[in-house]
């Protein structure tokens, strides 16, 4: 089954970059089609009137021959003309566009994002700013990183009246990649609106809210989140390091346990229990977990640092120097 779906989307392909001018690229995908699904006369009557149009009679003939059709450049151009009628009288732009956007979907499923995007760009030039395929593309660059592309399209998609919970979403998840957090806690308030139990798009809203250093709000979002899903070791990880900014020690501290009862080994986690232990003057206690940190994670220099301002706290100046050596080579 999977053969026969990739000599379709591949035909697809084919017959809609024709269509567009891109022949020789058109005659490349028929090929690989052909490479699946080669006995398939559709095929090889295709790649026959691409090769005719690129100006390969031998191969032309090859893949008439194939599709039993006949042999001999006279009965060629009779039939290429004869296709090109029918051709010109079957495109439908909409059915067009139709199929470049199926093909985006298919390879976007598949991970091949860069692949995607051609297919949704293309799609676009034949129908028209089509909100749904520009979200789409939109989904297709957050994949590959270009998040103020992804910006733009999904930007273009809203100017149409369209505003879906996945547009709002990649939207806010690509204006955060961009710092402007708080375009991105719009987005994210509008999807809560949307779907107010989805947890990750309340841990989002909550990190914008702590990039901005509106502790008081991200601390709502987090709880909210963890009500939802209470086993996201990463949301009380960041609640607690926002209980912390309020001063909220002890509640800190509590919070930190809790994500480390979900995720014990977790480095990052440990070494900021760490250091909401040292901010409370138990050193001894900091110290130790900030040395299991590092057994699980030597490399962090976060931690190394950690450890020298704990020594240096303690008095051990010589074995504090240790650690801010350590800590300055791996930041380095």
């Amino acid at each position: 089954m999977e053969k026969i779906d990739r000599s379709k989307i591949l035909q697809a392909l084919s017959f809609v970059l024709e269509t567009c001018g891109a022949r020789r690229l058109a005659l490349r995908y028929i090929q690989k089609a052909i490479e699946i699904n080669p006995s398939n006369v559709n095929l090889h009557l295709q790649a026959s009137r691409l090769c005719l149009r690129t100006g390969e009679t031998d191969m032309a003939a090859f893949h008439c021959k194939k599709a039993n059709i006949g042999v001999g450049l006279k009965g060629f151009t009779l039939w290429f003309k004869k296709e090109k009628i029918k051709a010109k009288k079957s495109v439908n732009k909409q059915d067009v566009a139709d199929t470049f956007n199926n093909s985006g979907l298919y390879l976007m499923k598949h991970g091949r994002y860069k692949e995607a995007a051609a297919c949704f760009k293309q799609a676009l030039k034949a129908g028209g700013r089509d909100p749904a395929v520009l979200i789409n593309l939109g989904i297709a660059y957050t994949k590959t990183g270009r998040h103020k592309d992804a910006v733009n399209v999904l930007e273009q998609a809203q100017k149409l009246g369209f505003n879906s919970y996945d547009l709002l979403i990649n939207k806010g998840y690509n204006l955060f990649y961009l710092d402007k957090y708080e375009e991105a806690a719009d987005c994210y308030e509008s999807a809560a609106e949307l779907s107010s139990r989805d947890s990750t798009v309340l841990c989002n809203l909550g990190s914008c809210y702590q990039r901005l250093s509106k502790y008081n709000k991200a601390v709502k979002y987090y709880q909210l989140a963890i009500k939802i899903n209470s086993k996201d070791a990463a949301a009380y990880n960041n609640l607690a390091l926002c209980l912390e900014k309020l001063e909220n020690l002890d509640e800190a501290v509590n919070i930190y346990i809790k994500a480390l009862e979900l995720e014990p080994n977790n480095a990052i986690i440990i070494t900021n229990y760490a250091a909401c232990l040292s901010r409370m003057g138990q050193l001894k206690e900091a110290l130790k977990w900030c040395d299991k940190a590092l057994e699980l994670k030597p490399e962090n220099y976060v931690t190394w640092g950690l450890k020298g301002n704990l020594l240096m706290d303690m008095g051990r100046a010589s074995d504090a120097a240790k650690a801010y050596s350590r800590a300055l080579g791996l930041a380095s």
